[in-house]
């Protein structure tokens, strides 16, 4: 199944952020969803993105709508679970 591809646009405030988060401590996931993000906003294609940083491309996908949806706080972080 075909998905469209949807550019993604990233606020001036959110990359900023950006670029802050890289310098700190993070985990593997908020990592690799900081990267997504980061070559999403430079134009880059779900497919291209997906192969570039070892991942499937629904994962990309995922993150690009959470960002888009719920903000960048919520792309970055796992979603509260319930106990």
């Amino acid at each position: 199944m075909r998905h469209p591809e949807v550019v993604l646009k990233l606020k001036r405030s959110d990359r900023k952020q950006l670029k802050a988060l890289v310098r700190g401590k993070m985990t593997g996931r908020r990592w690799l969803r900081l990267q997504i993000l980061h070559l999403l906003g430079r134009g880059r294609l779900v497919q291209t993105v997906a192969d570039g940083l070892g991942t499937y491309p629904r994962v990309v996908r995922r993150v690009r709508d959470q960002y888009m949806t719920l903000g960048l706080e919520a792309a970055l972080n796992d979603r509260k679970r319930p106990n």
